[in-house]
């Protein structure tokens, strides 16, 4: 799972007093918790194109804050999609046209509840959140 904007102090289930995260809190109160962290850097954009190739922010040839992904980088949703999972993506961005290209669909946040990518295949679903925050 990946917090855009957030911290351990964020959420009900590590004890914040106002914040509401139900969801959260749901998969805290089974067992699912997340107490790790890691950061390749600071900023959205080279994180995106980080995670999406698998690649450090400055091997991606997109190192800077709102640089678009170039043509010719191997993403990981496009792979998964080549061995049968449904991939979408949905919400923030900032990876430009071609990363758009790994998924089946792209849409909106409020399709996929809070998720902004959420890869699907006919048996389980795995997901994971850019954006916990909005």
């Amino acid at each position: 799972m990946i917090g855009d904007d957030i911290s351990v102090e964020d959420f009900g289930c590590y004890g914040h007093p106002n914040i509401r995260t139900p969801n959260v809190d749901k998969r805290a109160g089974g067992g699912i918790r997340f107490t790790n962290a890691y950061l390749t850097t600071s900023q959205c954009s080279p994180t995106r194109c980080s995670i999406i190739t698998g690649r450090y922010p400055h091997n991606t040839g997109a190192p800077e804050l709102h640089t678009e992904l170039p043509r010719g980088q191997r993403m990981f949703p496009a792979m998964l999609r080549e061995a049968g999972y449904y991939t979408a993506a949905a919400g923030k961005w900032h990876l430009g046209e071609y990363a758009k290209s790994a998924f089946d669909r792209i849409g909106t946040a409020d399709i996929i509840a809070g998720f902004i990518t959420f890869l699907v295949t006919r048996y389980s679903a795995v997901g994971y959140a850019w954006a916990l925050s909005g």
